[in-house]
């Protein structure tokens, strides 16, 4: 838990839109930060957009040029927020 408890990632707030967060202790013994967006989930207006056919997407991606990979790994520490956020 020192690592999230340094001031330049745990802020104090009043904010009426924070949400609860906990760390869990995963079946590895490793730790896991979790948070419950179901509050914020209930307010959140909802953007319906259909998800394209997989025969339409595997038709654009059938022949690339380029590969590129991802690790999503902790990436929500990536979003930087401006202090009234």
């Amino acid at each position: 838990m020192t690592t999230y408890s340094t001031p330049s990632c745990v802020l104090v707030t009043e904010s009426p839109w924070v949400s609860p967060a906990v760390v869990v202790q995963k079946k590895d013994r490793s730790l896991q930060f979790c948070v419950d967006y179901r509050c914020l989930n209930n307010v959140t207006t909802k953007v319906l957009y259909p998800l394209p056919r997989i025969d339409n997407i595997l038709d654009s991606v059938c022949s690339p040029t380029w590969f590129s990979t991802l690790d999503l790994h902790s990436g929500y520490w990536q979003v930087p927020l401006s202090p009234s956020a």
